[in-house]
């Protein structure tokens, strides 16, 4: 439980992991932690499914909402589609 006196410093931690990562921390239910750290497992799954399927680079090669870019309608990858 987070006390309001614990709220500086949390803030604190999510600016310096947004700074180092470029992206949001995930409370992990105990402590902000980066993105890439929270969804280790994910990421490594998603890694050996590429390899497997022969997929170099996943936001050019996969459409929808798994590829960031995608989001963006504007974005380059999806001009070229």
């Amino acid at each position: 439980m987070i006390t309001p006196e614990d709220l500086p410093r949390q803030f604190e931690v999510f600016d310096q992991i947004f700074r180092e990562t470029g992206l949001p921390p995930i409370w992990d239910g105990n402590k902000l932690v980066p993105w890439t750290e929270f969804h280790k497992k994910s990421i490594l799954v998603a890694r050996q499914c590429h390899e497997e399927l022969g997929i170099q680079q996943p936001q050019h090669e996969l459409t929808g909402t798994y590829a960031k870019p995608i989001w963006d309608p504007n974005s380059e990858i999806r001009q070229k589609s």
